[in-house]
């Protein structure tokens, strides 16, 4: 595990260059609303990706830096209305138009119980994951690029794509959400991100697409637990020197402190940041984050799109300027890609949307998802009805507008298929 630190100044500037070269920029829009998915595929081929490619090709930069992540989601057991990984063609084919031949497609492993699962993949023994991966089509038989893990160095593809760490801590003292942000180890190497991802539905963010594929996504499994606000800390009383520093540097006021019990936790007030644990490493050593499972997936629901906006902005620092997003608004459906079992879609497809800003894809995204149910009378949908309200989803798009900058309002150009 390496450590790094950003700061007020380091955010400020990086998000500086970010909205910069975001200021003007277009999001494409590839409108389906005419027609459905299936018949794009089945019938017309490869049209569709050729498409995507075109766009690609007019909003990449003619020089890129390698090595290339393609970010996806695999999609869970069962599942068969996520991402089609045939759709990547096209980004493979204009990276490698731009001189750019090291790439891989990959995603991290997830904190739940599952094929993708950390536990049922431990370090060294991923393969649980890969079989999955291979089953949804994606590996280098089907795509012509390695697939990887991005918090299982062993994953990783000599000269091609190489990391050593399974994790990346990043203490961080520009928001009062997070102590420290915990990031797959893979995101260190990716000089060029393209960010493919899926729209359903999500009980906590109520939608979700390139601001959780990215935060959530790309996190590593402390930082998963993290950000569902269930990774508490537990104190090794024996191992204790009672110096307090733990109650001191605690952001939230969780811990309380006496010179005969120690430390002691309010777990209403904990938000699992981990900041309790970088201080005791230097003084006792005598925390350890225990959250051996998620046991409360709604504890978090508040303030998760914030905190995801905050692993954004730390993850993708210094790499703003070589990211795209392509957002598939098909197949869209009331539980996310992450459960396991065939999901039915709930409304008619809608399209692609292509842009760098995640935080403006997602937000036209949400205003297009909204308006195709309001066209349709699609309703009793809880994400849906928490949208329509203001809820958490649209907290994380005013908290990234507001705190980072992020515009909500770009250039949309429609592309009708």
């Amino acid at each position: 595990m390496s450590h790094i630190g950003l700061d007020n100044a380091n955010i400020s500037s990086s998000l500086k260059g970010a909205n910069s070269s975001y200021t003007g920029h277009t999001v494409y829009f590839l409108d389906l609303r005419s027609t459905k998915l299936e018949t794009c595929t089945e019938k017309r081929g490869g049209a569709l990706d050729s498409a995507l490619g075109e766009i690609l090709n007019e909003i990449l930069p003619h020089c890129m830096p390698e090595p290339a992540l393609i970010k996806t989601h695999i999609g869970d057991q069962g599942n068969d209305t996520g991402i089609n990984p045939e759709l990547a063609n096209s980004t493979i084919n204009t990276l490698r138009d731009r001189g750019v031949m090291n790439i891989v497609t990959g995603d991290a492993t997830v904190v739940y119980t599952s094929e993708r699962g950390f536990k049922q993949n431990p370090p060294g023994d991923p393969s649980r994951y890969l079989r999955l991966a291979k089953k949804h089509g994606w590996s280098k038989e089907s795509t012509g690029v390695p697939f990887i893990i991005l918090d299982r160095p062993e994953t990783s593809v000599p000269n091609v794509f190489e990391f050593e760490e399974s994790e990346d801590t990043v203490e961080v003292g520009f928001t009062d959400n997070l102590g420290a942000i915990r990031i797959s180890g893979g995101m260190r190497p990716a000089s060029t991100i393209i960010n493919h991802v899926h729209l359903p539905l999500h009980p906590q963010t109520h939608i979700a697409m390139a601001i959780k594929g990215l935060g959530m996504g790309i996190a590593s499994s402390n930082g998963k637990f993290q950000l569902h606000q269930n990774l508490w800390p537990e104190f090794r009383l024996e191992d204790c020197t009672l110096c307090g520093s733990c109650a001191e540097i605690c952001p939230q006021g969780a811990i309380s402190f006496d010179e005969d019990h120690g430390p002691r936790l309010s777990r209403q007030t904990c938000v699992g940041c981990g900041q309790c644990l970088v201080i005791c490493r230097e003084q006792g050593n005598c925390i350890v984050m225990e959250g051996d499972r998620v046991r409360d997936w709604s504890r978090g629901t508040d303030i998760m799109g914030r905190c995801l906006v905050d692993y954004l902005v730390s993850m993708l620092y210094g790499k703003w300027e070589n990211l795209v997003n392509v957002c598939h608004m098909v197949n869209i459906t009331e539980d996310c890609d992450c459960l396991p079992g065939k999901k039915i879609p709930f409304v008619e497809d809608i399209g692609f949307l292509v842009g760098k800003s995640p935080v403006a894809v997602d937000y036209i995204a949400m205003k297009l998802l909204l308006d195709q149910c309001d066209h349709l009378g699609v309703s009793g949908y809880s994400s849906l009805e928490m949208l329509r309200e203001g809820g958490a989803g649209r907290d994380m798009f005013h908290y990234a507008q507001e705190h980072y900058g992020f515009s909500l309002d770009p250039k949309v150009e429609i592309i009708k298929f």
